[in-house]
């Protein structure tokens, strides 16, 4: 299921919802068993939530669909002054996230209002 700046869909046992920034264009093309996404333009930043099945059937959600109506309400803001500020509250949590992007390089990362790093991973 897709809306102008956001997808729902289900895999396996787990529900997602990707939303775009405000004027992300994007295409669905069809592969062999499944969807590829490609996103035209620079800029692009994108917020996704996942939860499973099971904690969706918990809190009343049965049917993508009605996940998809629940997710669509609950979009982030973005905002694109000088570089990127995203703030979401987390659905099965409630937990505020916020991050800013600035075009020099500069960032910050906070859940419910307390700095977030990730120095301790690596890829």
């Amino acid at each position: 299921m897709h809306e102008a700046e956001a997808l729902y869909g289900k895999v396996d046992e787990v529900y997602f919802a990707i939303h775009l920034s405000p004027g992300t264009a994007y295409d669905i093309r069809e592969q062999s068993g499944y969807q590829q996404v490609v996103c035209r333009g620079d800029g692009v930043a994108l917020a996704v939530e996942a939860v499973s099945v099971r904690e969706a059937e918990n809190r009343g959600i049965g049917q993508l669909a009605a996940f998809a109506r629940l997710m669509s309400g609950r979009r982030p803001e973005f905002k694109t002054d000088g570089g990127l500020d995203l703030a979401f509250t987390g659905w099965t949590t409630e937990d505020r996230l916020f991050l800013k992007h600035r075009a020099s390089g500069s960032s910050a990362r906070m859940i419910n209002g307390a700095e977030c790093t990730f120095e301790l991973y690596s890829v």
